[in-house]
């Protein structure tokens, strides 16, 4: 992986998972770690330090799992040169595919089910966030990279700028499809 340059991007874009999905999580998570303690809490002796070591060992944990999600997005930027891919905060460098590596370009279905960065047999590495449709890559050496937008019509126009030729699969159907 090359460490990304500054071009003039074509095209930006940054996904994140959409609010309700996050707080959705956030009590999720809060419950699974609490609920056990509450319930078990009121039958041990208050001077156990069992209970409470385990809840301050917990909770940092759920702490940092919670930032993690809340704060994930997913970071697209295309150039005339280059693909930038980054799934923030697993992914500290971007992941760069040169266009003049890429063999072929598709839009095509996103894999069901499969959010955040997945590999996916037929996908290869799969980057979605948001959106049903988006492009998936063939690298001169074999590699596939499936990456999905939430503004498909312009990341498949972008695609095609720098490319330097159509991106086989679009249809008026499905320009835009920002929804899960």
């Amino acid at each position: 992986m090359r460490q990304e340059k500054y071009y003039d991007w074509i095209f930006e874009e940054e996904q994140r998972l959409p609010e309700n999905w996050r707080w959705i999580f956030v009590v999720f998570i809060l419950a699974i770690s609490i609920l056990p303690w509450l319930i078990t809490g009121f039958d041990h002796r208050p001077d156990e330090p069992g209970i409470l070591k385990a809840l301050f060992f917990v909770l940092p944990l759920d702490l940092i799992v919670i930032l993690a999600f809340y704060y994930t997005n997913l970071q697209l930027k295309v150039s005339a040169q280059e693909l930038s891919v980054r799934l923030f905060p697993f992914q500290l460098k971007s992941r760069i595919i040169r266009m003049e590596d890429v063999q072929e370009a598709t839009v095509r279905r996103a894999p069901w089910l499969k959010y955040g960065l997945h590999w996916v047999p037929g996908f290869g590495w799969a980057y979605r966030i948001r959106g049903v449709y988006g492009i998936q890559l063939m690298t001169k050496n074999g590699r596939r990279i499936f990456v999905s937008s939430g503004n498909l019509s312009a990341f498949t126009t972008a695609m095609e700028k720098a490319l330097g030729r159509k991106i086989a699969g679009m249809s008026p159907g499905i320009a835009n499809t920002d929804r899960f």
